[in-house]
């Protein structure tokens, strides 16, 4: 009997790191993420520029690349974050408003283990506002990928809910993605 509770045990603690490893419960901060974008257009800096809002304000622990994660493995979640500009219609965008009616999405961030995605929504305005404005939904659209998700307040960070007016990770923000990653937000310039 002893020995079928060991067994069961070292089964037990080998689930829980599949799950850990697979499901995305903690983000690998030792490698860059790998962005991809659909089509090549005249906005992929500018959300480049949102997702390295998170860079800056990590002092380098959240990396980016453009291009292909090298040597994917089935062992580990993906780094690779695709971007996505989809229509009013698109299947995901369309199952998130009927689950929030009021939501007007303009963009949507998506994550699992095996995939990450970011869908700007087409024929929204997204494509005539300033690149400021599309660097800041792209940032915040990536604290969704970092396992983030919205302040209760408006202008409180780029993870405030609707369109805030902060453009930079906040002091907040950076508390929130400590507490799901478990580091000290004062270490960072935001906090600082």
């Amino acid at each position: 009997m002893k020995r079928r509770g060991a067994r069961s045990l070292v089964c037990l603690f080998f689930v829980s790191l599949f799950l850990v490893s697979c499901l995305g419960v903690s983000v690998q901060m030792d490698t860059p993420f790998y962005v991809v974008f659909d089509q090549e257009g005249p906005f992929d800096t500018a959300v480049l520029n949102g997702f390295r809002k998170w860079e800056a304000a990590s002092e380098g622990i959240i990396l980016f690349n453009v291009g292909l994660e090298p040597n994917p493995t089935l062992k580990s979640c993906t780094r690779q974050i695709h971007v996505l500009w989809v229509p009013p219609g698109h299947s995901v965008i369309k199952d998130y408003e009927t689950k929030h009616p009021d939501a007007g999405v303009l963009a949507y961030g998506h994550t699992s283990c095996f995939s990450k995605t970011v869908y700007l929504v087409t024929g929204r305005g997204l494509e005539e506002m300033p690149e400021s404005d599309l660097s800041l939904i792209a940032g915040h659209e990536m604290g969704h990928l970092l396992r983030l998700g919205h302040h209760e307040d408006l202008n409180t960070g780029i993870m405030s809910p609707g369109f805030p007016g902060l453009t930079e990770v906040s002091c907040l923000d950076m508390e929130f993605f400590c507490k799901a990653h478990a580091c000290d937000p004062y270490r960072f310039p935001p906090c600082r």
